[in-house]
C-alpha cells in the first residue's frame, strides 16, 4: 500500500528519519510532522529532480513511496551521514517527499515557509550527484549507486562546478539562505569552505574577496564555472545584504531553469527585503493560479510597489520572467496598469466592496483565482478579451467567500462607464 500523506498546519512541516531495513539497499524512513520552531536538528537538501520518472522505490512509515533515480541515490548516501557520532543532524527534508507535491495548496503554503525552513536547517546538503566513473556505469540499466574511494574531489572539480545543479533557479535561495553547506557527491563528502578554496584555487582567484552578487560576477560569467557566483557570495554574515529588489534578482538570474514557469517568481521570494515579501505574501506563492496571473501580478508589482520602469523592450527582465519574445508583451503591461497591486497592498483585507448588484457583501482578498464563469456581454472588445482570459473570483483565505470583480466591472460599462473612466472605477473598487 502506498503512503498517504495527513493534514499540516501552516506552521509545520515533515521530516524524515532513516530506520534500519532488511537490506542494505533497502531505503526505510520513518516521516514525522513537527512546528518549524520546535523540529529537531535537520539538514536540507538542495538538489536537481532531474527528467526522470519516479521509478525508485523507497519505504515511508512502512509504506511504498516512488522517487526520481537522483533523489533515490541522495538519500541512499545521505543517510550514511544521519549520525550524531559524524554529523549534528539526523532527520532530513526534501521537497519531492516532505511537501505533498499533489496538493496545491499544501505546496503555495510549503513553498511560502521554505525559507524559514532552509534558514532553520543546522546545515543545507548540496547533492551533486553521483561520481563520474565511465568504468562502473552499466549502460543498459539505470545507475543509482557508484563508489569509488580512490576518486578525488580536485581532480574532477570542473565538472562538479559546472554541473546543471548550478543552473537551477531554486538553489539561489537554498543556497544562499543556508546557515551551513556540505557537498556531496557519490559517498564523499566536502565542507563548503574547503569547496570554495578549490574552485578559487582552479580559477585562480581568491572568491572571498567577492562579497556578494553583483554585476561584476553575473549568475553565469564568461571564464568562470556555474559555481563560481554563488559559491563566492556564501561570504561571512552575507545575509541580510544578499537581500535584493526583485527585477534585480529576475535580471540576475535569468538564465537559472525551472520545470514549473511560475517558480521563477516563486523561487525568488525568500530573497525579497522584508517590506517587499510582506506585499507579494498576499498574492504568491499559490500554484492554484495561472502563468498569466503570475506574470501580471509581479509586472503590477514592479511598476506599481518598486517603481521600475518596464517596457516591450525589457529584454532581460522578461527573459528572467520565461516570457518569450514571440509573447504579447505590450497585452501583459496593459493588464498590469489595471490591476492595481499598490491600491490592493497598502489597504489589504480591509478592502471591501458593496454594490446591490453583487450577491455578498465580502472583504476582499487579493487572491487570483482563474474562472471561465461570465454571463455578460463586453461592448468593449479589449476589456472583454481581458475578462475572458484574466476574470477571477476575488477569495479570502481566512473565510472563502467570493467577489466577482470582473461583474463589477461589466456592470460599471453596462452603466456607461467608458474610456479612461474604466480604470478610475476598478481602481477605486479595489
Amino acid at each position: 500500500m502506498s503512503y498517504t500523506y495527513d493534514g499540516l498546519r501552516a506552521d509545520e512541516f515533515r521530516l524524515l528519519e532513516p530506520i534500519s531495513g532488511l537490506h542494505e539497499r533497502d531505503l526505510c524512513f520513518r516521516i514525522r510532522t513537527f512546528r518549524r520552531e520546535h523540529a529537531p536538528p535537520y539538514t536540507a537538501v538542495s538538489y536537481t529532480w532531474g527528467d526522470a520518472s519516479a521509478s525508485q522505490a523507497i519505504t515511508i512509515n512502512d509504506r511504498d513511496f516512488r522517487v526520481r533515480p537522483n533523489l533515490w541515490a541522495c538519500l541512499y548516501y545521505l543517510r550514511i551521514y544521519a549520525d550524531p557520532s559524524v554529523s549534528t543532524w539526523k532527520h532530513i527534508w526534501v521537497d519531492a517527499i516532505c511537501i505533498n507535491q499533489n496538493d496545491t495548496q499544501e505546496r503555495s503554503s510549503q513553498v511560502l515557509a521554505m525559507r524559514d525552513i532552509y534558514m532553520r536547517a543546522c546545515t543545507v546538503s548540496v547533492w551533486l550527484d553521483l561520481i563520474y566513473d565511465p568504468k562502473k556505469i552499466p549502460w543498459h540499466e539505470e545507475v543509482t549507486t557508484i563508489d569509488n574511494d580512490r576518486w578525488d574531489w580536485v581532480e574532477h572539480l570542473p565538472d562538479l562546478a559546472n554541473k546543471a545543479y548550478w543552473t537551477r533557479r531554486w538553489v539561489v535561495q537554498e543556497f544562499l539562505l543556508a546557515r551551513q553547506i556540505d557537498y556531496y557527491c557519490s559517498g564523499h563528502r566536502m565542507d563548503e569552505l574547503l569547496f570554495r578554496d578549490h574552485v578559487g584555487d582552479v580559477l585562480g582567484e581568491d572568491l572571498h574577496a567577492v562579497r556578494l552578487l553583483d554585476d561584476s560576477l553575473p549568475f553565469n560569467a564568461d571564464g568562470h564555472f556555474k559555481a563560481t557566483a554563488l559559491v563566492a557570495a556564501r561570504g561571512p554574515d552575507a545575509f541580510p545584504e544578499l537581500a535584493r529588489p526583485l527585477q534585480q534578482l529576475l535580471v540576475q538570474h535569468r538564465q537559472a531553469n525551472c520545470k514549473e514557469p511560475k517558480d521563477r517568481v516563486f523561487a525568488l521570494l525568500g530573497l525579497l527585503p522584508q517590506e517587499d515579501r510582506q506585499i507579494l505574501s498576499r498574492f504568491f506563492p499559490d500554484y492554484e493560479l495561472s502563468l498569466d496571473d503570475v506574470l501580471i501580478t509581479t509586472l503590477s508589482f514592479l511598476r506599481g510597489c518598486s517603481n521600475v520602469t518596464i517596457t516591450v523592450d525589457s529584454h532581460d527582465l522578461f527573459e528572467g520572467l520565461g516570457v518569450k519574445p514571440g509573447y504579447d508583451r505590450a497585452r501583459l503591461l496593459r493588464y498590469s496598469d489595471i490591476w492595481d497591486i499598490q491600491n490592493i497592498a497598502e489597504h489589504g483585507r480591509g478592502i471591501s466592496l458593496t454594490s446591490s448588484d453583487l450577491d455578498d457583501h465580502v472583504r476582499l482578498e487579493p487572491s487570483l483565482r482563474t474562472s471561465n464563469q461570465y454571463p455578460y456581454e463586453v461592448c468593449d472588445e479589449e476589456f472583454q478579451a481581458w475578462m475572458s482570459a484574466i476574470e477571477r473570483p476575488m477569495m479570502t483565505r481566512s473565510t472563502g467567500r467570493r467577489v466577482w470583480l470582473g461583474r463589477a466591472v461589466v456592470l460599471a460599462l453596462a452603466a456607461g462607464v467608458l474610456g479612461g473612466g474604466v480604470l478610475w472605477l476598478i481602481r477605486a473598487l479595489l
